[in-house]
């Protein structure tokens, strides 16, 4: 890298660009951040030679803040980011998920009376650079390997559980501009991955357990709508897809419902919560939104029981008993770009058994991920 020269009344310092250097690759030799890198570039380069995905064929030179200009910047930002303010007249918090491409540590924990267990996993998410009519594109993946009560799963279940996952991800699922997960993008991709693998399952796998499977598959994938309420029940979707980019009031907050489903047998349950953005940036300059309900679902303490989708025993006994539950959410978010960085969410329903569901996702990576060779078992619920 040069010495610093002056442009448009500005120091700046140049580097050069070497033959396959990328954006990520000269980011990590200089220990920037290449968003950041990106940003500046793009202030005071010309038009022809702004930087997109990566830097242009033609490229030579790219133009850098000096130290001393990247330390003011800080402190004027650090200083701006202590107190949260949304600049929009609408108090909006905006999705931004810029170049969101990050490994995430995904931990479950189940009780169902005094029964608790855990269960683990690795979950990327990188989104895709399509946007159409205010959707966004992410692609879901795994990483690891599923671990319940700290070991790693196995077994013939899980062999075909690890099968499921091979035809359903990469998983591509599309986002409103809340933050909100709507729908799957690359639904006939994995239709045709599931034909294939169909054909691979019955000649090396035979049993009613195989034969089940495949009949439980083929159901789910007969239509685009099967697949898509069947990942309705996935609690990674839900928690961290969970459209907490919205308008909110003067003091950041507002009172909504949320639905969630909080156990395998019970039909998502709807919850009431304050959703508050906390006035100050945490110890680590996160934007922390938190989300603090209880129950408020039709259902009967005896539908939730029964499993029952609709309160069927509430409708007809005047006396039946609600049910009482509670949900709390904590989301830490990057205060630049809104991506959610880590989030916990804890929701109990009072039945008998009683079910509590814990779920804890914290970022293992936050630079580019290169590649995902690990794998595929997934939480399907």
């Amino acid at each position: 890298m040069s010495n610093s020269f002056t442009f448009l009344e500005k120091e700046h310092l140049f580097y050069t660009i070497k033959e396959g250097d990328t954006l990520y690759k000269v980011a990590n030799e200089l220990r920037l951040d290449p968003l950041e890198i990106r940003h500046y570039h793009n202030i005071y380069a010309e038009i022809d030679d702004v930087i997109q995905d990566d830097f242009a064929s033609h490229l030579k030179v790219l133009i850098l803040q000096t130290e001393k200009d990247r330390l003011e910047t800080k402190t004027k930002r650090d200083e701006a980011q202590k107190k949260v303010t949304l600049s929009n007249t609408n108090f909006n918090l905006v999705f931004r998920p810029e170049e969101l491409k990050k490994e995430y540590q995904v931990k479950y924990t189940i009780e169902n009376g005094e029964n608790i267990d855990t269960m683990r996993q690795e979950m990327s998410i990188k989104r895709l650079l399509t946007k159409e009519n205010d959707y966004f594109y992410f692609e879901i993946d795994t990483v690891s390997k599923l671990y319940l009560n700290g070991t790693e799963v196995d077994g013939l279940a899980v062999e075909l559980a690890e099968n499921t996952a091979q035809i359903l991800y990469p998983l591509q699922i599309v986002v409103d501009d809340n933050g909100k997960w709507r729908d799957i993008y690359n639904f006939d991709a994995i239709q045709k991955r599931w034909e294939v693998k169909k054909q691979d399952l019955l000649e090396y796998y035979e049993g009613d357990t195989t034969d089940q499977y495949i009949a439980i598959v083929d159901k789910t994938l007969q239509s685009k709508g099967k697949l898509v309420n069947k990942l309705s029940s996935n609690w990674f979707l839900r928690a961290f897809f969970n459209g907490i980019h919205i308008d909110y009031t003067e003091k950041l907050e507002i009172e909504k419902n949320v639905f969630y489903p909080i156990s395998t047998n019970i039909i998502e349950a709807q919850f009431l919560v304050k959703q508050k953005i906390n006035e100050r940036l945490d110890e680590k300059k996160r934007l922390i939104i938190e989300q603090k309900g209880i129950l408020d679902d039709a259902r009967s303490k005896i539908d939730f029981e029964n499993g029952s989708e609709f309160p069927f025993h509430a409708m007809s006994n005047e006396n039946s008993i609600k049910a009482k539950g509670s949900y709390e959410a904590k989301y830490f978010l990057d205060p630049n770009n809104h991506n959610v960085n880590e989030l916990l969410l804890e929701c109990l329903i009072e039945i008998e058994p009683p079910q509590k569901l814990k779920i804890e996702v914290s970022p293992i990576k936050a630079e580019k991920i290169d590649s995902i060779t690990q794998s595929r078992i997934s939480l399907l619920n």
